[in-house]
């Protein structure tokens, strides 16, 4: 009969393991462990690793044996790893998280505890991973995406140049839904700029930066967003994070206040150009004037009459020449402050136009011009306001003597058709240059081939607000060296005003 106390010798020495099935059944826990185990070299390659880990990592046991931690875990690279390996020998053993990269790209956190030994005079270093809670994670996730989705700031999310994730303040300010911008369009399509500054990294950290850009929407509008640019890790790989706001209410204001500028300089500059001009124009008649008395004072007495009239016109065309100058400044002025009156009365055309001819003759008489009058139509009497009329007709007729050669003739043509009244003035001066037809009636403009003609560039805009005023319509047709043909066109029956 066996004692009890040999029971357990005997059993002992049934079940001790030889080292060699101890090395295989340490390999098989290891293997079967829920835990990723690794041992690793000096150099950071795999010497062996267990079926947690290749599942993990979703390599074969082949592939990592194949790999270095550098492949797989991102905060490991070779200067980091030497710096951790020496402090794993002076320290035995270290734990720490850091992230890792599975074969398909996706990175997540993982807690590792590393072991240094020697054996055998060599060094190894075994290793056991443990992956994050994924709960916190996915609450921490669900954190964010609440505060992007609810935000009123834009933010993407951008690889390359394909959307990967949009908040619906993106989609609000795009008009794109998000799977029309996920499935079908690209930044490129969506931004307006030419130029996008890649965000730049150092030592893995991102700095990001600041840019304004302007997208086209899917109605077609345009709009403005102050962007800022970062680098992030979206599902595994680099891409760009997007936060904007939109500033397209803030870049209209620049713009309505540069405008604003440019008016006001260009203001200022007419302004200057107009008194000079002014005062140039009225100096010319007024010399005129004045040289001609001073003569007269000292010589009339020895002058024939045909020479004393001679001039006295000289006279009569300075004071002409500044009380046009005066109407067209007035009228401008009026104009401009909204005080001119429209008042139309009846007019019995064809007598107005040939008093209006024969004033005109006779004002211009030392030209040597010809001014003929024609009449086509039943052009009776119609509602009109004489005086605005007056100065429509007299400044078009005073343009084609001033820029028509001595001698030449100039035509005033009357005609009434389909409740129209017409009025033509054609001359056979040097003509108006296509390009300066654009801006014919435009303030202090004149043409850019009238040389030492004087003109302040008044009187074709001020016929413009006159003609505007009867709800008419002017038109021109000028040819270089040829001649020019302005064509005013008054409604017969011209409501009160």
């Amino acid at each position: 009969m066996t004692s009890g106390n040999d029971i357990p010798n005997q059993s002992n020495s049934k079940f001790t393991l030889q080292p060699e099935e101890e090395l295989q059944f340490a390999k098989f826990l290891v293997n079967h462990s829920l835990d990723a185990a690794f041992w690793l070299g000096p150099d950071a390659r795999f010497l062996y690793v267990n079926d947690a880990a290749c599942c993990l990592l979703g390599y074969s046991r082949e592939e990592l044996l194949s790999l270095t931690m550098h492949a797989v875990a991102p905060d490991f690279p070779l200067e980091v790893w030497l710096e951790q390996w020496r402090s794993l020998k002076q320290q035995g053993s270290l734990t720490f998280e850091s992230r890792y990269r599975t074969k398909k790209g996706r990175l997540f956190p993982m807690e590792v505890t590393f072991t240094y030994v020697e054996y055998n005079g060599r060094e190894f270093s075994y290793a056991f991973a443990r992956e994050k809670a994924t709960d916190a994670l996915r609450t921490d996730e669900a954190k964010f995406r609440a505060l992007v989705e609810t935000t009123d700031a834009i933010i993407f999310i951008v690889r390359d140049t394909q959307f990967c994730y949009v908040n619906p303040a993106a989609e609000a300010i795009t008009g794109y839904k998000k799977e029309e911008l996920l499935a079908h369009l690209d930044f490129r399509q969506l931004s307006k700029l030419k130029e996008r500054r890649r965000v730049h990294t150092k030592c893995g950290l991102a700095f990001p930066q600041h840019q304004e850009i302007k997208i086209l929407t899917k109605s077609g509008t345009e709009r403005w967003l102050a962007c800022s640019v970062g680098v992030v890790d979206f599902e595994g790989k680099p891409a760009s994070l997007i936060t904007a706001i939109d500033i397209t209410n803030r870049k209209l204001a620049e713009v309505e206040l540069r405008q604003a500028l440019e008016q006001e300089k260009e203001f200022s500059f007419l302004r200057a150009c107009f008194i000079s001009m002014v005062c140039h124009e009225f100096r010319n008649p007024l010399n005129v004037v004045s040289f001609s008395t001073s003569l007269m004072r000292r010589n009339s007495h020895q002058w024939t009459e045909s020479k004393k009239l001679q001039y006295f016109d000289y006279i009569q065309t300075a004071v002409e020449q500044i009380r046009q100058l005066l109407d067209e400044l007035l009228n401008t002025g009026k104009s401009e402050a909204g005080k001119l009156k429209f008042e139309p009365r009846p007019l019995a055309l064809i007598p107005f136009c040939y008093d209006l001819v024969a004033q005109m003759q006779m004002v211009n008489n030392s030209s040597q011009h010809t001014i003929t009058f024609a009449s086509r139509g039943n052009c009776s009497t119609v509602r009109v306001d004489k005086k605005l009329l007056q100065s429509i007709l007299t400044n078009l007729l005073s343009n084609a003597i001033k820029y028509s050669p001595a001698g030449s003739t100039v035509d005033l043509e009357l005609s009434c058709q389909n409740g129209n009244v017409i009025f033509q003035i054609k001359d056979a001066g040097i003509g108006i240059p296509a390009a300066d037809q654009q801006r014919l009636f435009e303030p202090f403009h004149r043409g850019s081939n009238v040389g030492d003609v004087p003109g302040t560039g008044l009187g074709l805009a001020v016929v413009k607000k006159l003609v505007d005023l009867h709800g008419g319509q002017i038109a021109v047709t000028s040819v270089v060296g040829v001649g020019t043909t302005f064509t005013v066109t008054l409604s017969i029956e011209q409501p009160v005003k």
